[in-house]
């Protein structure tokens, strides 16, 4: 075994056949007496099939505060879990929509309102054939803009990337309101395709 340096008389050796760590003394005259392995590598290590009890776990809700499972009514985890993924915007159901305006601007019905819903637009794609400017907004009696109004080039268009997550899209101001695409300027119809989806919050 090698020696190496520890403290004044103590030091440790490595024995390389068992490959253990050793704590050693070496008195003045030389003499080393081994106290003994310390940490041995004992590669894989198996765990007995057994119950490991981890105590009260907490989980993060979307508001990055903690929700304690065990102590939730009932505890019941999976209800808490929808309610997260409701809020985050998992589970919801999409709907791709075509727009075709040709090559005549104007305002296109993309979605019309669904009762007691809020509508969401996860994405947009398109292209306009001529200079223009498209706008989404939505079907309240004074629309309010949700995007734009984009100002295009001649063959220019537009992508916002889809988005799952509905706390990152444009939402119609109320619920039972559809949303429209508004393009303006000869010849500047939109077309490509959007996707909307709806739910009561």
């Amino acid at each position: 075994m090698a020696l190496q340096t520890f403290d004044g008389n103590t030091e440790y050796a490595i024995d390389t056949a068992t490959r253990k760590l050793h704590l050693v003394t070496v008195a003045a005259d030389g003499t080393v007496t081994d106290l003994g392995a310390i940490v041995q590598d004992v590669g894989n290590i198996t765990l007995a099939n057994t119950t490991i009890d981890l105590g009260t776990v907490g989980i993060l809700n979307a508001s990055n505060t903690q929700v304690t499972p065990a102590l939730e009514t009932g505890g019941n985890l999976a209800s808490i879990l929808t309610a997260i993924q409701a809020t985050n915007g998992d589970g919801l159901t999409f709907t791709a929509i075509p727009i075709a305006q040709g090559s005549t601007a104007g305002t296109t019905h993309i979605k019309a309102g669904v009762a007691s819903n809020y509508l969401r637009l996860h994405a947009l794609i398109g292209t306009v054939a001529a200079a223009g400017s498209v706008t989404i907004q939505d079907t309240a009696s004074s629309p309010v803009v949700l995007i734009g109004a984009m100002t295009l080039a001649q063959n220019g268009g537009v992508v916002i990337p889809f988005n799952a997550d509905s706390r990152g899209c444009p939402i119609t101001s109320a619920v039972n309101l559809g949303i429209n695409l508004v393009t303006s300027g000869t010849g500047a119809g939109f077309n490509g395709y959007a996707i909307i989806s709806q739910a009561t919050s």
